[in-house]
């Protein structure tokens, strides 16, 4: 087994999606969320590029929002 020393890590993402608006014929659904919401830095570990990019993201928190039309 590979020792990185990485610790134990809990990351949590939250997204919200509404759904139902109708208007010019068509239907949107809104949506809001963030990755990384309580903004953990990445562990620094021994590999490559210096963290574990599989497992944790090095940009920190992102905050998104999307609108989608389907007509």
């Amino acid at each position: 087994m590979l020792e990185t020393g990485i610790k134990a890590w809990i990351d949590l993402d939250l997204a919200y999606t509404y759904r139902g608006y109708s208007a010019f014929g068509g239907e949107f659904s809104f949506s809001l969320g963030s990755r990384n919401l309580f903004d953990r830095e990445a562990q620094r570990s021994p590999m490559d590029a210096g963290i574990l990019a599989e497992l944790q993201d090095p940009r920190g928190r992102i905050v998104y929002g999307r609108v989608v039309y389907e007509f």
